[in-house]
């Protein structure tokens, strides 16, 4: 599909795309007078549609009129310097990448009809202002106080993609308005990471209830080769002794992300469903897990084909190539460190000491 030119005179909630050769640019828009209340528009073709919020004040999705709709709504922003699409589900009240239901003045987003016969609208009494001044209303969305969840982040240490699975007594376990679809950047530094239900690629995955020692599959998406690692960034309201499992499928390894310890990895170029999966676990539970109970810590290659090393202060590490000769150590006299060594390209192992414990952790210098 290509864009089409706007012309002089845009039309009321169609969504539209400004984007400058420059940044910091001003864009000046002439004629007639502010839109106030009650707006909507109606038989648009089934699918994803492009709309836009008609007020210059934020407006709420939660209340907007929805027939022959999903609930879940997608836009996107740059985040670090890219592109990223935001997700919220109103069923669920979840958002995804920082994704909220209060929508920004003007701001396009897109929606997916369900229904030949469908209408979107909004009124005044659905309109609001948020003060900037406050974090929490720069598209952020409140943490709920008893939502089982489980929200996942896969990152290459530069950009970074959310997904979700929690859980609600009136969600099933196939898709359904509790679930919003995975939405793909397709940038070539910004890895992506969804779960997967009957072949639906999801970035909000909403379940009935838990099921113990079941593989949930998960999805991961990179343009570029890289090192990547993906955590659990947040893990609220379950039970004490449920454990979260991320295996790797094609190393045959498990890894304990219960605790906040992430497991990085590297990769090639790809887009599968496969190689990773979940497993909800309790505690009384068998496994042959790794001893992965280290302090959490980040050790990636950036952009610039230099190491990065997140980790607590005062950590001590070492950097060694394939043969066992150790390149270069040091301390860490912050949480993160850029080690700008000219080191040549080829496989290094950086072995990483924390409060005592050993990690290794094995990048490529390209």
């Amino acid at each position: 599909a290509s864009w089409e030119d706007a012309g002089t005179t845009m039309d009321i909630m169609k969504g539209y795309i400004a984007k400058s050769p420059a940044q910091n640019t001003t864009i000046n828009f002439t004629g007639g007078t502010l839109n106030t209340g009650v707006k909507s528009v109606s038989n648009l073709p089934i699918g994803f549609n492009l709309v836009g919020n008609p007020y210059p004040s934020y407006v709420n999705w939660t209340d907007a009129t929805k027939t022959g709709i999903a609930t879940s709504i997608w836009y996107r922003s740059k985040k670090s310097g890219s592109y990223n699409f935001h997700t919220y589900n109103v069923t669920g009240g979840i958002g995804v990448n920082d994704g909220t239901n209060i929508i920004p003045p003007m701001q396009s987003f897109w929606i997916k009809v369900t229904n030949a016969t469908n209408t979107l609208g909004f009124t005044n009494d659905m309109r609001s202002h948020q003060d900037q001044t406050l974090l929490t209303n720069r598209l952020k969305i409140p943490m709920a106080s008893s939502q089982k969840l489980l929200r996942l982040k896969v990152s290459n240490g530069t950009n970074s993609d959310e997904a979700v699975i929690y859980f609600n007594a009136n969600a099933q376990n196939t898709v359904d308005e509790y679930d919003s679809q995975k939405m793909f950047n397709s940038i070539t530094n910004v890895p992506e990471i969804f779960t997967v239900i009957n072949n639906n690629s999801l970035v909000i995955n909403g379940m009935n209830e838990i099921r113990y020692d079941v593989e949930i599959p998960l999805g991961f998406s990179t343009l570029e080769a890289g090192n990547f690692y993906i955590e659990a960034s947040e893990f609220n309201n379950f039970d004490t002794d449920t454990k979260i499992i991320l295996v790797d499928n094609d190393l045959k390894k498990e890894h304990d992300m219960t605790n906040g310890t992430a497991y990085n990895f590297e990769s090639e170029a790809m887009n599968m469903i496969g190689r990773f999966s979940l497993i909800f676990r309790t505690k009384d539970t068998a496994t042959d897990l790794e001893n992965n109970t280290q302090p959490h810590s980040h050790v990636f290659v950036d952009n610039y084909n230099q190491i990065m090393i997140e980790a607590p202060e005062k950590s001590s590490y070492a950097i060694y190539n394939t043969v066992g000769q150790k390149q270069f150590e040091s301390k860490l006299n912050s949480s993160k460190v850029t080690i700008n060594k000219n080191l040549n390209a080829g496989i290094y192992f950086v072995v990483l000491s924390v409060n005592r414990k050993k990690k290794i952790n094995r990048i490529i210098i390209r």
